[in-house]
């Protein structure tokens, strides 16, 4: 009887001491914050609650290191999280990141991302991005590897909306509007899926670089004006072009 009781007392403390240890795996970011110093989060889930503000200060190559964990931001129409970067006093720059997620998960709904200079940065990791709003930054998003959703978002007026490398994300339905650079295809990408998108007066709608090899296809979007592409049809030094046709007549349907 007594070795029962010690196993069931001894097995209580285990669970209660799990509850614990789980519970401080979790973060939860919420109200005003400031981000000074890097932060690393591992083997953690990152939790950002509707109405959050963050603001970077200083220069960091990683505001936030999500490694080996997951992060949700979730903001909703009445409360979205916003996050403010200090790309003015960083013009110069184009290597500091506010959220870098590395080998983790993630959803990032309802928010707004500004003056940042990369608003994400994320490598070999599971990420869904939907309808949030990338204005003025540098940079929306850069990503490598991974599955990567990126849906019914408005990027306007950056000097790049997405930029990836050896990745073949799922860009469908988003607004790209006075952008530098609407879609950056670096390298390494054969069968990126970007379809029911909307490209109004972007300097370059989709822009090819020097080392992709295969050619990309952007069938189904919708060009407000003639489409502009940096491809072989420019540059006969380059490998691959943009396969646009069909072209879509209308603006895309998104219900």
């Amino acid at each position: 009887m007594k070795l029962r009781h010690l196993f069931y007392s001894t097995f209580l403390l285990f669970l209660l001491l799990c509850k614990i240890v789980f519970a401080e795996d979790v973060v939860v970011l919420e109200g005003k914050v400031v981000i000074e110093t890097p932060i690393v989060y591992q083997n953690k889930k990152v939790v950002v609650k509707p109405g959050t503000e963050i603001f970077v200060k200083g220069k960091m190559e990683h505001a936030i290191h999500i490694k080996d964990g997951s992060i949700e931001i979730n903001g909703t129409t009445a409360s979205p999280v916003v996050v403010n970067g200090n790309l003015d006093t960083l013009k110069d720059e184009e290597d500091i990141n506010v959220f870098f997620l590395e080998n983790s998960k993630g959803y990032i709904s309802h928010t707004y991302f500004k003056k940042n200079v990369w608003a994400l940065h994320v490598h070999f990791s599971d990420l869904l991005v939907k309808s949030c709003l990338f204005e003025t930054n540098y940079g929306g998003i850069r990503l490598t590897g991974g599955n990567i959703d990126v849906k019914q978002n408005i990027f306007s007026n950056n000097k790049i909306g997405i930029r990836f490398l050896n990745s073949q994300p799922n860009i469908n339905k988003n607004l790209f509007n006075k952008n530098d650079i609407a879609i950056f295809v670096r390298e390494g990408v054969k069968n990126a899926n970007i379809e029911q998108n909307c490209f109004y007066k972007n300097g370059y709608d989709i822009y090819l670089g020097f080392f992709q090899q295969n050619d990309v296809a952007a069938k189904n979007n919708f060009f407000l004006a003639t489409p502009t592409v940096f491809d072989l049809t420019i540059d006969s030094s380059m490998k691959s072009r943009v396969l646009l046709e069909p072209v879509l007549k209308t603006f895309p349907d998104w219900h």
